[in-house]
């Protein structure tokens, strides 16, 4: 194994971190790294060999419901050497630390061989879909832009379909988007959407609606050119409305946990994730 430093990443280490993020062909920008720096500055590591930034991996707790790993990225020069096993347990000991009763996160092929060896069990599959000339549909007068009053109803939603709470979280992906919104049933709101910026991309998630068929007008709704997201493969309806608007599978990866498996209230409203690094 090779000997490794680690401490937290900083603001000065993003060139390095986002070079190997551009390495892999991840389509997180500086803005994800920001955002992830701000809600979490003590959860974000770096790893270094004789003085030598090699990998890096993130972390942050929504409460004590659930915490995410993310952004294990490492130099390809120092791939099977060990450096994901040190960072994963690290981040084990940050999250658990902090008294999270339930740790996930969204695992590659390669990734997840690791993981399933440290304690990790498999939860379900997610499918990257894409398509490069989306055209945005907004089929139903329910669908709006979000609205500052809206957040209240937004944190609410989200909650039901994940489990935990994630205000911050929310209020940092609407300010960044480039579109939120939401469906209005009578004087509730019952789902919303956000597309953000993304560096291969334009990236549609959270998706998050009571009603299936609320999500899949949201969907449309916000997917516009060269557009991705990721859905679980549990939601065979959101699997049948990708391709019937022409978007392509691009790879899987294994949602997948260590500790407590906790249950969202509503899970078959959560049609579209946040991102792997976030869940």
């Amino acid at each position: 194994m090779t000997r490794l430093t680690l401490r937290h990443l900083t603001a000065a280490d993003l060139p390095f971190a986002d070079a190997l993020r551009a390495t892999a062909g991840w389509n997180q920008t500086l803005t994800d790294w920001r955002r992830l720096l701000e809600l979490s500055p003590g959860g974000c590591l770096l790893a270094e060999c004789e003085g030598r930034p090699v990998a890096t991996a993130t972390t942050i707790a929504y409460g004590h419901e659930l915490g995410w790993i993310g952004m294990m990225l490492v130099h390809p020069d120092f791939r099977r050497r060990g450096a994901a096993r040190v960072l994963i347990s690290h981040c084990i000991e940050l999250l658990r630390s902090a008294g999270v009763k339930s740790i996930k996160l969204d695992a590659t092929p390669e990734g997840r061989e690791v993981y399933l060896k440290i304690g990790f069990k498999d939860d379900y599959t997610l499918t990257r879909y894409r398509c490069e000339n989306a055209s945005p549909q907004n089929s139903s007068p329910s669908i709006r832009s979000a609205r500052p009053e809206d957040f209240a109803s937004i944190v609410t939603l989200d909650q039901s379909a994940t489990g935990a709470l994630r205000d911050k979280l929310l209020q940092r992906l609407i300010a960044e988007s480039s579109l939120t919104l939401v469906y209005q049933t009578g004087d509730q709101v019952t789902g919303f959407g956000i597309l953000r910026p993304g560096f291969i991309a334009s990236y549609a998630g959270p998706i998050v609606a009571t009603e299936p068929s609320h999500a899949h007008h949201l969907a449309a709704a916000l997917a516009a050119g060269n557009t991705i997201c990721d859905l679980s493969d549990k939601n065979e309806a959101a699997a049948r409305w990708a391709k019937e608007h022409s978007f392509l599978p691009q790879r899987t990866l294994t949602r997948m946990y260590l500790g407590d498996n906790i249950s969202p209230i509503a899970p078959n409203s959560y049609f579209a994730i946040a991102a792997p690094d976030l869940g």
